[in-house]
């Protein structure tokens, strides 16, 4: 078998998303990154304010863990965008390519496949 993973970069978690000030640390210390939300992750809105806990993990917090399973990595790339507008202060540069209105240089995703050992 193989693993197949694209997923938000970690270093989204280091921003505000309201704001997009960077500031939560990108190094995860074990406590949850605490916010009042209004809307999902899809951008929908959610009526009553809610608590969201995030815990951050580093790419070498998510890479020790795929070795410490026995897996090898045989792939990964990062990206500078999100295929969907599903955060705030994002602009569409290209047809589904959204990036940072800001910086466009910031990581968005990234990509990653493995396999088992042996």
């Amino acid at each position: 078998g193989q693993l197949v993973l694209v997923e938000f970069h970690p270093f989204l978690n280091c921003f505000d998303l309201e704001s997009g000030i960077l500031q939560y640390p990108y190094f995860a210390d074990g406590k949850p990154i605490t916010e009042q939300i209004e809307r999902s992750y899809t951008g929908t809105p959610l009526g009553d304010s809610l608590e969201m806990n995030l815990w951050a993990h580093e790419l070498g917090e998510i890479f020790s863990s795929l070795l410490h399973s026995g897996l090898t990595v045989t792939h990964f790339r990062e990206y500078d965008y999100s295929p969907f507008d599903c955060l705030q202060n994002l602009r569409e540069r290209s047809k589904n390519e959204f990036v940072w209105k800001e910086n466009e240089s910031l990581p968005m995703l990234f990509s990653l496949t493995a396999k088992k050992n042996g």
